[in-house]
């Protein structure tokens, strides 16, 4: 059990065709870092970050309070924070994009004797590759579900229905916190 957070640039892939390899750079040297610190300081922990994508997870067996909720916090953060950290790089405009998907996981070294790395893999896993998916409204958003929603302490008037998407059990129902 625990809540993995997503980050990603939308249309990163494509920029690199069309800017300057320097301007795309500084993009992720500015937000790499920026996130990070930000997931450090809730507790959260890096799996992956490769070019403009995050991974990190917060589990439930080490965290108090909730583990979505310090994940919910620091995805809040990096959202309010997002667009200082964007603003020197004024020739490129990305949307960006966070999902949480909070559930069962489990952590394990994966790959072989000599390349390996740990990751989590699971159901909340799934969902947030899931969320990554959706078409948010905003220019930069948060994506969750009911299972991550259900453990934090935020008033629901700060989340808007986007959809649903279909998880191996059922339908779930998919909410926007943007900025």
């Amino acid at each position: 059990m625990g809540t993995l957070l997503l980050s990603d640039l939308v249309g990163f892939e494509m920029a690199s065709e069309s800017v300057y390899a320097e301007d795309l750079v500084e993009v992720v040297n500015r937000l790499a870092p920026f996130q990070t610190e930000i997931i450090h300081k809730h507790s959260g922990m890096i799996l992956t970050c490769v070019g403009d994508a995050l991974r990190a997870v917060w589990p439930a067996e080490r965290i108090e309070p909730s583990h979505a909720e310090l994940a919910f916090r620091a995805a809040r953060e990096i959202l309010e924070g997002y667009k200082e950290v964007r603003s020197p790089c004024t020739s490129i405009s990305f949307r960006f994009r966070l999902a949480l998907g909070t559930g069962e996981m489990a952590g394990a070294l994966l790959g072989s004797q000599t390349v390996f790395h740990f990751d989590v893999l699971g159901p909340a896993t799934a969902i947030a590759d899931k969320l990554m998916s959706c078409e948010p409204s905003g220019n930069a958003s948060l994506l969750l579900t009911e299972e991550t929603i259900r453990l934090l302490s935020t008033p629901r008037e700060h989340l808007r229905p986007l959809g649903t998407i279909m998880s191996a059990q059922r339908e779930l129902q998919v909410f926007e916190y943007s900025v």
